[in-house]
């Protein structure tokens, strides 16, 4: 919840590297990131214009066997 709570300070921010960073930083300490994780992430990079980023998080999240949510396909079509 940490981490999250940090990348959600980011978004509002529009920090996506700082994010990203985060990202990096919690995978390195063995923390798991879970689908909340990913929709933080993905949010704060489209609304700061890094859309390869943002679909590449969002296949990463597919591939990691995590399952999008409501909440991920609206993060995505509001930063449309």
């Amino acid at each position: 919840i940490t981490y999250n709570s940090a990348m959600s300070a980011c978004e509002r921010g529009q920090q996506w590297e700082t994010a990203m960073g985060m990202f990096v930083e919690m995978q390195s300490a063995g923390v798991e990131a879970d689908t909340a994780v990913f929709n933080t992430l993905i949010h704060t990079c489209a609304g700061a214009g890094q859309w390869t980023l943002a679909w590449a998080l969002f296949e990463h999240l597919r591939t990691i066997g995590l399952r999008p949510d409501t909440i991920t396909y609206n993060v995505l079509l509001d930063a449309l």
